[in-house]
């Protein structure tokens, strides 16, 4: 986070300083709680500084709550749209939406104007909080179709409302918990050879939709990182031919059992591109000895490098700088 008391003081020290200070200042707008989206839109109304010096062009990220302590659920999407109105260079839109809403027609209408009107070119969408019936993600979806990255926090079972939308090729997609596949065919419809990224993140919960995953590693044709929880043994793995690391987070319940199936990897090594690095932590022989040893027989035989982390158990930092990754469950 950027230190904000000393950018408001650098933006007053002197007239050169100003607009870099500004410019940081500015950036991430956060209206996550009623009484300040409000506030602040009433602000904007009202304060004509904030046009007449730019200040709004500054806004790139923005973070938005929808939530009924305003009125009612829906009364508080008038917002949504006067501030698309006033951020016209906003890159990334982070919502929070509490209930099972749907964006009114007359809204959506006037959204979609905006967008046309000012060439909008949202880039980052993320769901942060939704009802796993609501249909509020192909619904943005529809409204903002040059999003490249799509996170999803909530579990979305609502089945989707239109074909898949043309044009909405993804390049990185990050999710919290697992998808049916019908939710992510639409969503990846057009994003086979597109998307690089994927954050699939599920801890310590099994997954539901075996299937979704193998859904998501088909469309990361040029994948070059694969970073892994430990994956129950009826899911298969096939690595794409761009992948260079595979890294497993070997999370277990204890020092004696390991929910590592090494087998998986086995198999993906023999069946994979080749001369690839599998890294995982020291503790990985003795938990599941067995099949860490076909592992390792796997790698002498095609030629791949094994690394032994001192503690593997969530890789935070990626040996990459610039690396396209995947976290799967």
């Amino acid at each position: 986070m950027p230190d904000y008391a000393t950018l408001r003081a650098c933006s007053l020290i002197d007239r050169s300083w100003t607009l870099p200070a500004q410019h940081l200042l500015y950036r991430h707008l956060s209206l996550r709680k009623a009484e300040t989206l409000s506030a602040f839109t009433e602000l904007c109304r009202s304060a004509e500084s904030l046009h007449d010096k730019g200040l709004l062009d500054h806004v790139r990220l923005l973070d938005l709550l929808i939530s009924p302590d305003v009125g009612t659920l829906q009364s508080t999407f008038p917002h949504f749209g006067y501030l698309l109105s006033v951020l016209p260079r906003l890159y990334s839109i982070s919502i929070w939406v509490a209930g099972l809403v749907t964006i009114p027609t007359p809204l959506r209408a006037s959204i979609q104007a905006i967008v046309a009107s000012t060439h909008m070119n949202i880039r980052a969408l993320r769901i942060m909080e939704c009802s796993v019936q609501a249909p509020i993600l192909y619904e943005l979806l529809s409204l903002f179709p040059t999003v490249k990255c799509l996170h999803i926090g909530p579990e979305i079972v609502a089945p989707p409302l239109s074909e898949p939308i043309r044009g909405l090729e993804l390049y990185e997609l990050s999710l919290k918990r697992s998808l049916p596949p019908y939710v992510l065919e639409w969503i990846l419809a057009h994003s086979r050879g597109t998307l690089r990224s994927s954050n699939y993140l599920i801890l310590f919960v099994p997954t539901r939709y075996p299937l979704s995953k193998e859904l998501v590693l088909r469309c990361c044709t040029q994948l070059r990182e694969l970073i892994m929880q430990p994956t129950p043994p009826l899911v298969r793995l096939t690595l794409p031919r761009s992948t260079e690391r595979v890294n497993i987070a070997n999370w277990y319940y204890n020092q004696h059992h390991s929910m590592t199936d090494w087998t998986l990897f086995v198999n993906a090594v023999l069946q994979g591109p080749g001369a690839i690095t599998f890294q995982c932590d020291k503790d990985s022989p003795r938990n599941g000895r067995e099949g860490f040893l076909a592992l390792e027989a796997a790698c002498r035989k095609t030629g791949a490098t094994l690394e032994l982390q001192p503690r593997n158990w969530w890789p935070f930092q990626l040996s990459l700088v610039d690396v396209q990754q995947i976290i799967s469950p």
